[in-house]
């Protein structure tokens, strides 16, 4: 399962590669396209969705943001951008990241597996 989540997460970083190449050349306007195979990811993983929204109604240890996520993703730093299998060993190490963060809020009992099912079917 970690590879596929690995692949999903190579894809956005190499389609993000092929955006900002054709941004430098002036050829797309890369604030009309969107990619995220990261909030996929986390869905899979089982992290709380954001519900920074709610702030004031919820205690902020019940406060989720996935946002350190996006900025950990986006600042990782690649020993050769051209190497997928360099590559998909950071993408590797972010994922195994993830999960652990995820894997605390189960220890701390933050997280049940009803919140994750919750999760997947959206149900509120």
């Amino acid at each position: 399962m970690i590879e596929h989540l690995v692949n999903l997460l190579y894809i956005q970083f190499y389609q993000d590669l092929q955006l900002s190449e054709l941004l430098i050349n002036d050829e797309i306007d890369v604030n009309e396209t969107v990619i995220d195979n990261l909030s996929v990811v986390l869905d899979i993983i089982g992290y709380p969705k954001d519900n920074a929204d709610e702030r004031g109604k919820l205690s902020e240890q019940d406060i989720y943001n996935r946002d350190f996520f996006y900025q950990g993703f986006t600042e990782l730093e690649y020993p050769n951008i051209h190497s997928e299998l360099l590559v998909k060993e950071k993408i590797r190490d972010f994922v195994d990241w993830v999960c652990g963060e995820t894997l605390e809020l189960y220890k701390q009992n933050k997280l049940t597996t009803d919140d994750f099912l919750k999760n997947i079917m959206d149900i509120k």
